[in-house]
């Protein structure tokens, strides 16, 4: 499948004839669209094809969007505003996102650390009813019109929301056992696991696959790994990042000493006309 190009670019470049350009860009395959615009750092239009057209966003728009938000956007004091916070309410912990995609439940965490928050809590009671995550701060839109659900399992497909942990994914181990024997796979038990991995010959090259479906807590695991080699990970996405980053929370709330007696829960807003 090909897939339109549209390119914005800034450079500080002096004025050049779009000839040049033309021809190298007609040696792109049969059916292949694509737009350009160049224009240098005063504004000054360098290169011009198909500008004024339309075009669905290629994938690598992305770091022209970003190279643009880093420019003119203060990067100085990022999120200072506020990033995650949490609150008892009537014997609930509400855990809610305001944006910060830095929340952290890693060991190893330093800065943004969820850990802080549970610490938070335990220093105010040892019970606690449903803990709640709550991404209501954006709309509940995780995902763009027209993806795939195939997709949505990858770490590129994971859902974005206001509640952001870890990056929204899920790292598994997979080691390997003796020859023909099933692989070990290690998580931390947020999703279910039906392990299909097979332990190959040495040598083998690794071939890993995996798959689940839109909802689902089941994450199938295929393919095979050499015997005798390394241990592999697997990194899959989040339908509900807000859900994640709430067990996550529970779970060190019970590390830290307090009775979680209800359910893991989440609290989304629907989009509207406004949004």
């Amino acid at each position: 499948m090909r897939y339109p190009l549209a390119i914005l670019l800034l450079l500080a470049a002096p004025a050049a004839s779009a000839e040049p350009v033309e021809q190298a860009l007609a040696t792109a395959p049969a059916g292949t669209r694509i737009g350009l615009l160049v224009v240098d750092e005063d504004g000054r239009e360098v290169v011009a094809i198909r500008a004024d057209e339309r075009f669905v966003p290629a994938s690598n728009t992305k770091l022209f969007t970003t190279a643009a938000a880093f420019a003119n956007l203060d990067t100085a004091a990022p999120d200072a505003a506020g990033g995650a916070s949490v609150r008892l309410d009537g014997g609930d912990v509400i855990l809610s996102g305001h944006g910060d995609a830095r929340l952290s439940a890693a060991a190893d965490c330093t800065a943004d650390c969820l850990s802080e928050l549970a610490r938070a809590v335990a220093a105010r009671t040892r019970t606690v009813r449903d803990v709640i995550g709550d991404d209501t701060f954006l709309p509940d839109e995780r995902w763009p019109a027209g993806m795939s659900w195939n997709n949505m399992a990858g770490r590129y497909g994971t859902a974005i929301s206001a509640l952001t942990i870890d990056d929204n994914v899920v790292t598994l181990t997979v080691t390997p056992g003796a020859a023909g024997a099933p692989a070990a796979v290690a998580g931390d038990g947020y999703f279910r696991i039906d392990n299909r991995i097979l332990t190959a010959p040495a040598g083998t090259p690794a071939d890993l696959g995996f798959a689940r479906e839109p909802g689902s807590d089941l994450l199938r695991l295929t393919g095979t790994i050499p015997a005798g080699g390394a241990a592999q990970t697997v990194t899959v996405g989040l339908d509900d990042p807000a859900h994640r980053a709430a067990w996550l929370l529970a779970r060190q709330l019970r590390d830290a000493g307090v009775r979680v007696t209800g359910r893991i829960a989440v609290r989304h807003r629907a989009i509207t006309p406004a949004d």
